[in-house]
């Protein structure tokens, strides 16, 4: 599946797309009994995952319990009590079993399309937050996703950033030592998740001063000072720390 980040370029307005490692494999209950009967099932998940490696296989089964129930009735009115017809309660334990037996699978039955389409949307919007929590648990551990001071909630409340989904990021820029408020909005701006910024420190390319001195020109809203080279080359050995003893205010952070 495909995202739409909040995050946005540097220039400006188009949102960012990325790959989103999730497979979703939409079935329905009359083909999974018929997989089932040909004991196909597994064949099937497997190709999919060789197809699809490192994604996560989500399964949506439509109308799976209806049609059971449906066929189970014909054989029953077809062949009258005993008469060895198809029996529902097979399956519904088949289908337990793949929970445990395919512990990377994720399953969900849904009673019709309508209820199918919402399951996608909710599905959607679920795995686009996704990598935004993620980093809303990490900067967490370090004080950054909580309101902050008078100044950082006045910036915020004059100069609002272009998602709320950027908010942790920029509470927590607002923490490190010689980074005002404005200057982490500055920094949030051009460099709108941790990630992007780590990516930059991490690149090859670039020589150690050009990734100590990378925020350093940048001013913020309103604002004519510059993070400066010290708050920058602050930042830099903060993220890119290899001493997992080494104190956190050593590096330049009020946590």
């Amino acid at each position: 599946m495909q995202q739409a980040s909040q995050a946005v370029d540097a220039e400006g307005d188009a949102p960012q797309h990325e790959d989103v490692p999730y497979v979703l494999l939409y079935i329905m209950g009359e083909e999974l009994v018929a997989l089932l009967e040909k004991d196909t099932l597994e064949n099937v998940l497997a190709r999919v995952a060789a197809a699809h490696p490192g994604h996560t296989l989500g399964m949506l089964i439509e109308g799976l319990h209806s049609y059971l129930k449906r066929r189970q009735n014909a054989d029953y009115r077809r062949l009258g009590p005993g008469g060895g017809g198809f029996n529902a309660a097979g399956y519904e334990e088949v289908l337990a079993r793949l929970v445990v037996d395919q512990p990377g699978v994720r399953h969900r039955c849904v009673a019709d399309a309508a209820a199918a389409a919402d399951h996608v949307s909710q599905l959607t919007k679920a795995l686009a937050t996704q990598p935004f929590k993620v980093q809303d648990s990490f900067l967490h551990q370090f004080g950054g996703s909580g309101k902050g001071t008078a100044n950082v909630r006045a910036t915020l409340a004059r100069y609002p950033l272009r998602s709320r989904a950027l908010e942790p990021w920029y509470h927590a820029l607002s923490y490190v030592v010689d980074i005002a408020p404005g200057q982490a909005h500055s920094i949030v701006s051009q460099h709108p998740s941790l990630g992007q910024l780590m990516a930059i420190y991490a690149d090859p390319s670039k020589s150690q001063r050009e990734k100590e001195n990378l925020v350093a020109d940048l001013k913020p809203p309103g604002g004519t000072q510059r993070v400066g080279p010290k708050a920058s080359q602050r930042l830099f050995a903060l993220f890119t720390a290899t001493d997992p003893l080494l104190p956190l205010g050593d590096l330049g952070f009020n946590g």
